[in-house]
């Protein structure tokens, strides 16, 4: 039965092309990290917390390798294009993956809009009128939309003309930062910053965990997950994509590590007169550069400021288009956007609707760091469920565990509890507005109960399956409100994150208790009904002849 959960619906996964090798999606893994987060998160994290932004890095890199290994363990035993989207349906019903769905799919698709905000925002110290305030100005927001554009027509033509782009792309975004790193650290070293200036933690301890989430930190670490998005594309997926996520994050983590160590030590005493929390660059390592005397590396960041996030950008768009389209065939949107190109097997509906969403946020939220302070949360609230995810199959179906990843039975649980302490860190005034967009979610899952006629039997199956996150979701914004980051303070540190660690504990249980049960006795005909091997989905909505380009 559990293996029943797996076969496609409503859109043919044939269609999908096959062309992408370990290269392919290492580069999409790294290039997914590093983007724009590398240009202007060492700045965010210094203003936030001093010189134990490194230890923010470091934290955060540690927390995602220990959820990286249990997603690369379970994307190479149940590969499947749009995997972080699927794999909630096929443990814990249509309920859990709707509000996932939504979660990732809001949390991605603020990564092209927010890419782009960051090349204007270098670019603008050589074009006017395009940043403003901290701020796009109405040109900017122009300019980024036709960014936005041209990221969506690279994918638009396949798979392979993306790999091979985005591989190019790859080489130059390590090749520069690197150059960065060891030029700043060669010719600017100033050891008396990570003491002087109020200290290694200027601002607190507390300051250097919550920057995990406020300064950009996690959004910059999110990326590495693109090999699994991709894995249905893949020519050997059970042996590529946990090599090619694995590699590609801890090659990041040290670029992350060592680039905002670098920062750090090339300050000049004079800019830290206000604190760290006074330095004031709108292009931090390129302006940097210019203060050192280092005019021709300025040069390099400026021309990088461009390839960097458009590499990101180019990887994300890919991405999302694969978790929208598996929400169309989890029913979490309209099927229509579960269709396959034929020609370049390319979800091009799935692209155009991702465009369009993407260009709301942008007009929104104008700014990269406002973009990923309000969404970026999100992106680990799902990774922290894949962790049940992988915990249930690995129970339901020990034959398939891979022998390169014995341990993460122990790494499951670790991973979650992790992430929902990083989540909690994020602070009350981000997740008062992340978390509750997530009852667009359950209203979605409501409606979709009555248009497509589900039955009383799935409704109480799902709500059983799910009502766990439900909970867990509200929990954890409660503590929020009541903590002692960024709420009330009427639970202070460290009891605060004592009492988030057990809720994370105990929703891990009561997630992976549910979805076992659901794997062994899900209801037949809970699946949705398929058309035939090869079959379109059935299109709905006018769709004819006019419509065969997308």
């Amino acid at each position: 039965m559990a293996q029943d959960v797996l076969e496609p619906t409503h859109a043919p996964d044939h269609l999908l092309k096959r062309h992408l090798g370990l290269w392919h999606l290492t580069a999409a893994g790294f290039s997914g990290v590093i983007g724009s987060g590398w240009l202007v998160g060492a700045l965010y994290a210094s203003q936030a917390a001093g010189p134990a932004a490194v230890l923010t890095w470091g934290i955060g890199g540690v927390a995602f390798l220990v959820i990286a290994v249990v997603m690369a363990d379970l994307g190479s035993t149940h590969p499947e294009s749009g995997a972080l989207v699927r794999w909630p349906l096929h443990t814990n019903g249509r309920l859990a993956a709707t509000i996932v769905g939504w979660g990732i799919w809001i949390a991605y698709c603020t990564n092209p809009p927010s890419e782009s905000a960051v090349v204007i925002q270098y670019a603008s110290q050589h074009v006017s009128g395009l940043y403003s305030n901290k701020r796009l100005t109405w040109a900017g927001i122009l300019v980024a939309l036709a960014l936005m554009a041209v990221f969506m027509m690279v994918n638009w033509y396949g798979i392979l003309l993306l790999g091979r782009v985005n591989g190019a792309l790859s080489v130059i975004k390590w090749l520069v930062p690197m150059l960065t790193m060891v030029v700043l650290l060669a010719t600017s070293w100033h050891g008396g910053n990570f003491t002087k200036h109020g200290g290694f933690a200027p601002y607190g301890y507390s300051t250097a965990l919550s920057a995990i989430s406020t300064a950009g930190v996690i959004y910059a670490y999110t990326g590495f997950q693109a090999p699994l998005d991709l894995s249905g594309e893949a020519r050997n997926a059970k042996r590529d994509v946990p090599r090619a996520i694995i590699i590609g994050l801890l090659l990041a983590m040290l670029l992350y590590i060592g680039l905002q160590i670098a920062f750090i030590a090339a300050i000049p005493g004079s800019h830290l007169a206000h604190g760290w929390g006074g330095i004031d660059f709108t292009s931090p390592f390129a302006q940097l550069a210019v203060v050192l005397n280092l005019g021709w590396l300025s040069w390099v960041l400026y021309g990088d400021a461009i390839v960097s996030p458009s590499g990101s950008a180019l990887v994300f768009t890919a991405a999302i288009s694969r978790e929208a389209r598996a929400m169309g065939k989890n029913e979490s949107i309209p099927r229509w956007f579960a269709h396959v190109h034929r020609g370049s097997g390319v979800p091009r509906r799935a692209l155009l609707l991702n465009f369009v969403l993407g260009a709301i946020f942008l007009l929104l939220l104008p700014s990269w760091h406002s973009i990923i302070a309000a969404t970026s949360e999100l992106g680990l609230f799902v990774y922290s469920i894949t962790m049940v995810c992988q915990a249930a199959f690995r129970v339901v179906e020990p034959a398939r565990e891979n022998a390169w990843f014995r341990g993460t039975s122990a790494l499951a649980p670790i991973g979650f509890v992790l992430a929902t302490l990083i989540l909690y860190w994020a602070k009350w005034t981000n997740l008062r507005i992340a978390l509750p967009l997530l009852a667009v979610a359950i209203a979605v899952y409501v409606w979709n109960t009555r248009s497509n006629r589900h039955t009383p039997g799935q409704v109480r199956v799902d709500v059983r399956a799910g009502a766990w996150l439900v909970l867990y979701v509200c929990a954890i914004l409660l503590m929020s409100w009541v903590g002692s980051f960024g709420g009330s303070d009427w639970i202070r540190a460290p009891w605060d994150s004592i009492v988030v660690g057990v809720i994370g504990a105990g929703g891990y249980v009561w997630g992976l208790t549910e979805a076992v049960r659901f794997l062994r006795s899900r209801p037949t005909g809970y699946e949705p009904q398929e058309a035939g091997p090869g079959a379109e989905p059935d299109l709905g909505n006018g769709a004819g002849p006019l419509m065969d380009s997308v």
